[in-house]
């Protein structure tokens, strides 16, 4: 899994939050600790749904 913030490849230790995207429900938004802390936007691949 990538980071949906930064595209950072993501190994399951690094993985800060994953969960199902707020608007859709179906993508799965992963996000790493740095994009995490900073709340960087992202952007949901399936709605276009765009979090902080």
């Amino acid at each position: 899994m990538k980071c949906t913030s930064c595209g950072t490849e993501l190994e399951t230790a690094k993985i800060k939050s994953e969960f199902k995207c707020p608007s859709c429900g179906e993508a799965m938004i992963g996000r790493c600790e740095r994009c995490k802390k900073l709340s960087r936007e992202y952007v949901c691949p399936k709605c276009g749904f765009i979090g902080p």
